[in-house]
């Protein structure tokens, strides 16, 4: 077999196992918040007009998120 194909082969165990450990350890790995629903929270006070965005964590608890506003 070729170097290349080894290679590959070794990334993806590599990728399979490394993302394999963070799904089963996601709470000691990010917190109690949950990733993507904080980065959607995020996205919407940055690129949508909201000034409030809901987000919850992973007890289910409701927090909100203001867009901070400089004033000069």
């Amino acid at each position: 077999m070729s170097k290349r194909f080894l290679l590959t082969v070794a990334a993806g165990g590599c990728i399979i196992i490394f993302g394999a450990l963070l799904l089963l350890n996601w709470e000691r790995v990010f917190g109690d918040y949950r990733p993507i629903q904080t980065a959607t929270a995020v996205f919407k006070l940055e690129v949508g007009s909201q000034g409030v965005a809901e987000t919850t964590d992973s007890d289910d608890a409701l927090h909100y998120m203001v867009k901070k506003r400089t004033f000069r």
